[in-house]
């Protein structure tokens, strides 16, 4: 299996072979097992994870927020009935502009502010898009769970 031009030959009636000695041998699947699971638990294997997951996020930040908002929806049962794409489009509305300060942030810098806050909504409470708007990151701090 080591010699390259063997293995490419003979590619299909090796992996062949190695499935069946992997269904038929429990004792191989069970070293497989213990491999992968070293594997997972190395130090470097959660390093790469934790990296990807942060270009990810870096490299798609819109999906970051809404996985965190959905999230939190979950946990305090409520419900966003607004589409991403309704969002992005309320965003694009304020030219990057914090309506609330009226100081320019750009839209990246805008964050998503529900009037009522999340921790004052009743169970199930719904959320439209005209619950929402976006603030920049001082004023959504600033304004905390109090209803402005």
């Amino acid at each position: 299996m080591y010699d390259k031009k063997r293995y490419e030959k003979n590619k299909d009636k090796i992996n062949k072979r190695e499935r069946e000695r992997y269904k038929n041998n429990p004792e191989v699947r069970r070293k497989h097992r213990e491999r992968d699971k070293k594997r997972r638990e190395s130090i470097g294997y959660k390093i790469k994870v934790k990296e990807y997951g942060k270009n990810y996020r870096k490299e798609h930040p819109e999906v970051a927020r809404k996985k965190e908002r959905k999230r939190r929806a979950i946990k305090e049962n409520i419900i966003e009935t607004f589409s991403n794409e309704e969002w992005l489009q309320k965003l694009k509305d304020t030219f990057g502009v914090c309506p609330k300060c009226n100081k320019y942030v750009g839209i990246a810098h805008l964050t998503l502010d529900h009037i009522k806050p999340i921790s004052k909504a009743n169970q199930g409470q719904i959320y439209t898009i005209d619950d929402v708007q976006p603030l920049c990151h001082s004023c959504n701090s600033r304004k905390g769970n109090r209803v402005e």
